[in-house]
């Protein structure tokens, strides 16, 4: 393990993108000094040298790492960059609060002025929301997880488009199955709640589908 600590680069020119260039970095260790390491490195086009970098590298133990840098080796580090194995965890503590808390959260907004007949009416639909919206957290914190890396790559438009994806089936099923039209039951706040939930479970499908079909464009995927 270690990190880089210093990074002196030097252009030559500029390097051609697309599929009929070969583009490779080559690096090769000049010197080791204890726990530092100085590496030459290029940056190459079709053969040719177009940029070149002095890297120091500083080195340390894996103990140090995992106590200090909490960094936990291959497996932990794919789970913090791709972000599903705390996606999941921060899932289950937010249906664990408001499965448990759900009451008083939602009646911290009803404390203004009104009557208390209203104020009780309104928890009761919150509470209704509330149960049925909690299944739709684990897909929309999975779709985060998943748009977050693709914008990292370089890919925002798969997210955007998942989304508009997901807000056009939301307003479709809100028309359905709140006011029950095309033989569905009119369910009201459920029906909202309802069509939400499948509107995370699609942008979810858009989202990890398109990222499994085409693997080789991420890389993160596969391993």
């Amino acid at each position: 393990s270690g990190m880089t600590t210093a990074l002196n680069i030097k252009y030559s020119k500029p390097v051609a993108t697309g599929p009929e260039h070969k583009v490779e970095v080559r690096a090769s260790v000049r010197e080791v000094k204890r726990t530092f390491v100085f590496l030459d490195v290029k940056l190459m086009c079709d053969g040719e040298v177009c940029s070149t970098a002095d890297v120091t590298f500083y080195c340390f133990s894996k103990q140090r790492a995992a106590e200090e840098f909490l960094f936990r080796g291959l497996i932990f580090d794919r789970l913090a960059v791709f972000g599903t194995g705390w996606a999941v965890v921060l899932t289950a503590l937010a249906v664990t609060l408001f499965s448990l808390f759900g009451e008083p959260l939602i009646g911290l907004f009803l404390t203004g002025e009104g009557a208390a007949e209203d104020a009780a009416l309104t928890l009761e639909y919150g509470m209704q929301y509330l149960r049925i919206i909690l299944i739709g957290l684990l897909p929309f914190a999975l779709t985060n997880a998943y748009a977050s890396t693709l914008r990292e790559c370089g890919q925002p438009a798969v997210a955007m488009i998942a989304s508009l994806v997901a807000t056009g089936v939301n307003l479709l099923f809100n028309y359905v199955l709140i006011f029950g039209h095309f033989g569905a039951p009119a369910l009201g706040v459920n029906g909202a709640a309802v069509a939400t939930v499948i509107a995370r479970c699609v942008e979810l499908a858009v989202v990890a589908g398109w990222t499994h079909l085409h693997a080789g464009r991420n890389p993160f995927i596969q391993g």
